[in-house]
């Protein structure tokens, strides 16, 4: 799991899994988190919920299984679920990731992101 370039107040978005904390943050820090994902662990079920999700670091869409992280499509405003996808739920032109100034290797994780959205959430959003 990764955050450089990311406030602690952009953390509490975040919806992780304890397991996925990193193993050397401080045991003050784990409990803040631990306690945040109990405290956050809510349905997600609307279309609107579902697009307002942070994309990196959450706990639903994983890569062989972990939770993923990019530096730089974060710092290029790539955040939530909205700024990958169409409001008809398919995968914004490469185009416009391109313009951001994100490579090919980017557009594939994020290609892969949207592939490994919850079943339920990949049905709402179309």
């Amino acid at each position: 799991m990764e955050y450089p370039g990311c406030s602690f107040s952009e953390l509490y978005e975040w919806s992780i899994f304890h397991t996925d904390l990193p193993k050397h943050l401080p045991k003050f820090y784990r409990e803040c988190f631990e306690t945040w994902a109990t405290v956050n662990a809510k349905q997600i079920s609307s279309r609107d919920h579902i697009m307002d999700q942070i994309l990196w670091n959450n706990q639903h869409p994983r890569i062989d299984g972990k939770p993923q992280f990019c530096k730089k499509s974060y710092m290029a405003k790539i955040v939530k679920i909205k700024d990958i996808l169409l409001p008809n739920g398919k995968l914004k032109p490469r185009d416009l990731f391109r313009e951001k100034g994100l490579n090919l290797i980017n557009y594939l994780l994020i290609f892969g992101l949207t592939k490994a959205l919850p079943d339920s959430w990949r049905v709402s959003v179309n």
